[in-house]
């Protein structure tokens, strides 16, 4: 989605009709061909029943309206989509819907909820009525666009997607709902002068209620393109803030996620150079226990071999003196024999 979400309603009003330009008169056609039904299976019961005077027939119309709307609502909801896209879709897409399937089951069955949900709320208090309005109003747009596989799945996706965003659409659609309570009193006053004209000449009577339907269905369908383009364009606007949160949660974990790497990168570092600041340890170090322990150990066997060696030190002395004394000896046992033979020379010279 190319643009941002809408501020306000009547900014979400300005988009919705900004964009049905030159889409409006194939999505006019396919609105008429959707309402029409839907208001004759409303207006022609009661008119009969006003003409017999019989409430059954005007419940009857009631009841089958419950049953039709879903199906030709999620069948107009894929016409608007391809109108939107540029296609050029039939308007049998619109009654597409009127299958046996469990997609069509499902739909009949949330439009008869809320259609029961909004007319008992709004009978007995408006805030009942307002209450499934804010949750449930868009399940059917939910349920075209994703395929739940259960009703209960859409209803509560729908209803958790909503939160946040209540008060928005009820922003916008409060004009809507003014302008149809309008175009609701023209055709109750046009009713009203039917039961007037009826009892003068039932030909009048019959050819103003005609009129007044033609009209009545003109206004309707008119109001209903405007008023399902903001629908789609409210639609859009809850994709797009999902889409938005979903971005900053992203951004927010990504954050984070940096933030711890580049805790952990500056302990590595620390740790790197707290150990390249510490000595090198000895591999066969035993703990300070031991080493207290085995300190008086130590210490006697130093001071023994100490005293042995003082020993052998002492030992290794008067041997060396002894060999120095026998040299002695051997030294004036040679010179006392060089003196004889000196003198026995001496005296064999005298006699020659």
């Amino acid at each position: 989605m190319d643009r941002k979400a809408a501020k306000n309603g009547l900014d979400l009003i300005k988009l919705a009709s900004i964009k049905l330009r030159g889409n409006f008169s194939a999505l006019f056609v396919g609105t008429f061909a959707m309402v029409t039904p839907l208001a004759l299976i409303v207006l022609v019961p009661l008119i009969f029943a006003m003409l017999v005077e019989k409430i059954w027939i005007m419940t009857i119309g009631i009841l089958v309206f419950m049953v039709v709307v879903g199906p030709m609502q999620i069948g107009y909801i894929k016409y608007f989509n391809q109108v939107m896209d540029g296609e050029q879709p039939r308007i049998s897409v619109i009654y597409s819907e009127f299958k046996f399937s469990f997609m069509t089951l499902r739909t009949m069955y949330i439009t008869s909820l809320l259609f029961l949900m909004y007319i008992v709320g709004g009978a007995l208090w408006i805030i009942p009525a307002a209450f499934a309005i804010a949750f449930f109003s868009m399940t059917l747009f939910f349920l075209e666009k994703y395929k739940y596989p259960r009703l209960s799945m859409a209803m509560t996706d729908c209803a958790k997607r909503m939160i946040g965003n209540r008060l928005f659409m009820f922003s916008y659609k409060l004009i809507f709902y003014m302008v149809y309570l309008f175009a609701f009193i023209i055709c109750g006053l046009s009713l009203g002068l039917v039961n007037v004209l009826v009892a003068d000449s039932l030909i009048v009577g019959w050819l103003v209620a005609v009129c007044s339907v033609i009209v009545f269905i003109f206004i309707y369908s008119m109001i209903t393109v405007y008023y399902h383009s903001a629908n789609q364009i409210f639609f859009e606007d809850i994709l797009i803030r999902e889409e938005i949160k979903a971005e900053r949660k992203r951004l927010a974990k990504q954050t984070v996620e940096n933030h711890v790497e580049a805790d952990i990168n500056v302990d590595e570092r620390k740790t790197e150079t707290e150990q390249k600041e510490e000595k090198p340890v000895e591999k066969n170090d035993e703990p300070e226990v031991v080493k207290q322990e085995n300190a008086p150990v130590e210490e006697n066997a130093q001071v023994e071999k100490k005293t042995t060696n003082k020993s052998t030190q002492t030992k290794k002395t008067p041997a060396k003196k002894t060999t120095g004394t026998k040299k002695k000896t051997t030294t004036k046992k040679s010179t006392s024999k060089k003196s004889t033979s000196g003198t026995k020379k001496r005296t064999t010279s005298s006699k020659k």
